[in-house]
């Protein structure tokens, strides 16, 4: 019984300091006129249908005392609706409504049917009255212009008059907050708290990721919406903003507009251009952004939608093996770089990087490497390249022999020149060949006749560093510390790790060398949750060999075990992961407890639970009438092993709830609404 009247407590809360119509302090607090429409429906006996039935009038205590308004009528602008029983006692600051009709059973308290079977509220508009008739004396809230007052209450004094503005059919009309000055048109509820559940229009992507092919043609993205408004339309943009516009036809931003009083998806459709780039797959990200119309329409989740254009170009010229990096100087005053590992850098060092770009293996047998004026090698019989695997040849390596997936030129040495050269891969089997060009040069193919089929020009490089492609296989070429065998990325990330200070985590990372880097999207997946969230956005420094440091810090982080991940974002939507870290969060306080998500609101809501020290807990849930509906969790709970609560609401009448959670060093409460 103490913690029934502690509930009560939390339920009951203060009042607000003003209104303008009471009856010995009494206000009508919500009106719901209509409850069915196209687009919203409110169901307040829970029958399966809304209907003239589910019509209610609320009544709130402003006061902090009692009130009896045992005899106490409701009338709407002609008729009696209502006449209060006997003993009947308003709570302080405490809620009754009167629903025209309860069927079947009957209605939960804090609810009573309207003792004439109905209310009679017109949808057109109205004047809702409540008269006491010991003093002769009423009080009347009018909807949508209506100014009548019933016969019966003509010389009766009016206490007080309230204009509530115009409804919102499936809406309810109704003083947020409870018992003040101020109206809104929300999601109806009866005998509970106002303010929780007010409606508006939202709009969202259908989905928050999606795929095309480069040679599909075109995409399509689909915009959904919710609560639309009966009477006005509802507009969206949709922007790209990330990812190269070219690549989708020059996108520029489309405005969505939904009819009034259309619950349609909307599509916008995107064209995709294919061209003969070898890019690999490349993101492109859409937002929603300057919604207007509907009811404050405002925009949902997900707002923005990644696209992941697949790349349908083989290697550069349709040959799936593709030059891939080239090492000319491997020596200078600055940067060195010994790959076979001798101690020097020096000529022998030169290399070139093959890279299978396509989805089959490929025999490279008798292929031929030349610079721009020579023979350089030529790979011996029984040498495939498997989808995604590498090989480097090395002018020379001594000494000992090379590793696996290296080998050395079998003519001695590679010959490239250092102010400039062309390095042609060819197959004489097909009698084809591509070239990789740097700084400049344009050198013709010096080996036998043969036709060229595809021609990338590496740009210029820098002494004792290689010009590659990153990610491999793709049309972006940088300058960067040699690889030869790994997997090039356009960003170097040379330390990533994560501190805690209290319970706010520390990220810190650093980068040898940038190219073509807008930033990083920092993203952290919880130990119960099943993908990574992001976190925030840090900006890259775009293209620099210079070394960069960065920091994000997080917000105060709930107890648990937290992974971290970089998401490299590149100008052109091209991406790549980090590696993993890791850290956890303990509890410095006796417990602690997550808001309720969503709150309000309509099927389930989840929370969750850490505590200290080990003891046993009882998470209890009571209606605002301090009964038991749930009950959480009630058993033992340790500090390695959080609880995860859902509040399933989907057989609860629409009203505030109170989660009661106590444990033996500790209690506490939350409070949450659940709207229909």
């Amino acid at each position: 019984m103490r913690l029934s009247l502690l509930l009560l407590l939390v339920v009951w809360s203060a009042a607000p300091a003003f209104t303008q119509a009471t009856l010995s302090g009494i206000a009508i607090n919500e009106i719901l006129a209509d409850p069915n429409s196209s687009t919203n429906n409110f169901d307040t006996d829970g029958d399966g249908t809304a209907e003239t039935n589910d019509e209610f009038v609320e009544l709130y205590n402003t006061t902090g005392s009692p009130v009896d308004i045992s005899g106490w009528q409701i009338y709407d602008d002609n008729d009696l609706a209502h006449t209060f029983a006997m003993g009947t006692v308003l709570a302080a600051n405490g809620y009754i409504a009167v629903v025209a009709d309860w069927d079947p059973g009957t209605p939960p308290t804090g609810i009573v049917a309207a003792s004439e079977g109905s209310l009679g509220f017109g949808n057109g508009g109205d004047s809702v009255h409540l008269y006491n008739p010991s003093t002769d004396t009423y009080i009347v809230a009018r909807y949508n212009g209506d100014t009548d007052t019933p016969g019966d209450l003509t010389g009766s004094t009016n206490g007080g008059d309230d204009d509530f503005g115009s409804d919102t059919d499936g809406q309810s009309i109704q003083r947020t907050p409870d018992g003040s000055t101020s109206f809104a048109s929300a999601v109806p509820t009866p005998a509970a708290a106002n303010g929780g559940g007010v409606v508006t229009t939202t709009v969202r992507f259908a989905a928050s990721t999606g795929s095309a092919g480069e040679g599909d043609g075109t995409t399509t993205l689909t915009v959904s919406i919710s609560n639309p408004d009966a009477s006005a339309a509802t507009s969206v943009e949709v922007a790209l903003t990330s990812g190269d516009a070219t690549d989708l036809a020059s996108y520029m931003t489309q405005t969505v507009t939904f009819p009034a009083n259309s619950s349609d998806d909307e599509t916008v459709t995107v064209t995709i251009t294919d061209d003969m780039d070898v890019e690999g797959s490349e993101l492109f990200t859409f937002t929603l952004q300057n919604v207007s119309g509907g009811m404050s329409a405002a925009l949902g989740s997900p707002s923005s939608f990644d696209l992941t254009i697949l790349d349908n170009d083989a290697a550069t010229g349709g040959f799936d093996v593709v030059i891939n990096e080239i090492l000319a100087d491997p020596n200078s005053s600055t940067n060195n770089f010994d790959t076979d590992g001798d101690g020097t850098a020096e000529t022998n060092d030169e290399f070139v990087e093959l890279y299978n770009n396509g989805s089959s293996a490929v025999d490279i047998s008798s292929w031929e490497i030349y610079d721009g004026g020579s023979f350089g090698h030529a790979f011996t019989a029984g040498t495939v390249l498997n989808p995604g695997d590498f090989i480097v040849v090395v002018g020379d390596w001594d000494p000992g022999t090379p590793p696996a997936g290296v080998v050395e030129a079998s003519d001695g040495s590679l010959n490239f020149t250092n102010g400039g050269d062309s390095v042609f891969l060819y197959n004489p089997s097909s009698g084809e060949y591509i070239v990789a060009r740097y700084n400049g040069n344009t050198a013709a193919f010096p080996g036998p006749a043969a036709t060229l089929v595809g021609e990338t020009d590496f740009g210029s490089d820098t002494d004792g560093q290689s010009l590659q492609r990153a990610p491999d296989g793709s049309a972006t070429i940088v300058s960067a510390t040699p690889n030869p065998g790994g997997v090039n990325v356009p960003v170097e990330l040379v330390a990533f790790d994560v501190t805690l200070d209290g319970t706010v985590a520390r990220l810190a990372w650093a980068t040898a060398s940038e190219t073509n880097n807008a930033g990083f999207e920092v993203q952290v997946r919880g130990s119960q949750d099943a993908a990574f969230g992001v976190l925030g956005f840090v900006e890259g420094r775009g293209t620099t060999t210079e070394a960069q440091t960065y920091a994000f810090r997080t917000d105060a982080l709930p107890p648990g075990t937290y992974t971290f991940r970089l998401k490299q974002l590149d100008f052109d939507g091209a991406f790549e992961y980090s590696p993993e870290v890791e850290t956890t969060v303990t509890l410095t306080e006796a417990f602690a407890l997550s808001d309720t998500y969503p709150n309000p609101f309509t099927g389930v809501t989840r929370l969750s639970l850490s505590v200290q020290q080990p003891q046993a807990v009882v998470v209890t849930v009571y209606d605002a009438l301090g009964r038991t509906v749930a009950t959480l969790h009630d058993g033992p709970m340790t500090p390695e092993a959080p609880a995860a609560m859902t509040l399933d609401g989907r057989t609860l009448a629409s009203g505030l709830y109170v989660v009661r959670v106590v444990g033996e060093t500790f209690a506490t409460t939350r409070r949450v609404t659940l709207v229909r």
